[in-house]
């Protein structure tokens, strides 16, 4: 599973205001439904605010984060028009895998919140899994 947030976004609603923000979330909801289908099997949901996740059947943590790092990449591209200003985004991503000894899905879901929280804290924009070696 991979956890995806959109750094700044309070910035970007408090600066440009929240319709801007909305603009911001189509388009970046856009690329990532588009890069998601690229996968078999991939679902990406809206899980609030502006926070996303991808559910990665199959794939191994590797694979994860390459489509991670791709994903990151092309969302560094988007320049968001909104009036008379651009306003540029990037995100920070966590990335877990299901373990055997996971009760249920809401352990995955937490591993992956925490490896998103640790992008965020090690200065955003960043892809951290909860593999050490890739």
């Amino acid at each position: 599973m991979l956890e995806m947030d959109i750094d700044r976004f309070k910035n970007i609603n408090d600066h440009y205001g929240h319709l801007a923000g909305n603009e911001v979330l189509t388009q970046v909801g856009m690329i990532l439904e588009r890069v998601t289908r690229e996968i078999d099997q991939a679902e990406c949901y809206r899980t609030g605010g502006e926070e996303f996740n991808v559910i990665l059947p199959g794939l191994s943590v590797n694979a994860a984060y390459q489509f991670a790092s791709r994903l990151q990449k092309e969302l560094e591209q988007l320049s968001v028009k909104y009036d008379q200003d651009t306003i540029k985004v990037t995100v920070s991503i966590g990335i877990a895998t299901l373990r055997a000894y996971d009760d249920d899905a809401d352990h995955l879901f937490e591993r992956t919140d925490r490896m998103l929280y640790l992008s965020k804290g090690r200065g955003r924009n960043l892809v951290t899994t909860d593999e050490t070696q890739l």
